[in-house]
């Protein structure tokens, strides 16, 4: 059972991830918020960062093609950040898909999520 969803809107991003092992982050999440994109990294366990970046809906099926090149595109909007990203090494596929847009009940059946409790989007 799904909790009850409300306030359904058009997508309108789209968002992709990958973990990547030798990309130096002392330990920091990092941020980037440029215009129609955003993108980030943190580091997780085994010494692998995960790094995650999004354009706007309207340019998925273009930049569908080439992920991984659409990726490092937008994270040369940060030459400092996206230096670091060449020299680590990328351990798994990309991951990730459009964004759906609407709000679900926060408690009751269905829900098992503690952090974003308002907010919720997920793939059908």
């Amino acid at each position: 059972m799904r909790p009850h969803q409300y306030h359904d809107k058009p997508r309108i991003s789209c968002g992709y991830y990958a973990y990547y092992s030798g990309l130096p982050m002392d330990g920091r999440f990092e941020a980037y918020i440029r215009p129609d994109r955003a993108f980030a990294a943190w580091p997780t366990n085994d010494d692998l960062t995960l790094v995650v970046g999004g354009w706007p809906f309207a340019e998925f099926e273009a930049n569908k093609k080439d992920i991984e090149g659409n990726l490092l595109t937008m994270l040369e909007l940060a030459p400092l950040f996206a230096e670091r990203v060449r020299a680590s090494r990328r351990e798994t596929r990309f991951a990730g898909t459009t964004v759906p847009n609407f709000f679900r009940k926060p408690f009751g059946p269905g829900w098992a999520l503690v952090r974003d409790a308002g907010y919720r989007s997920e793939e059908h």
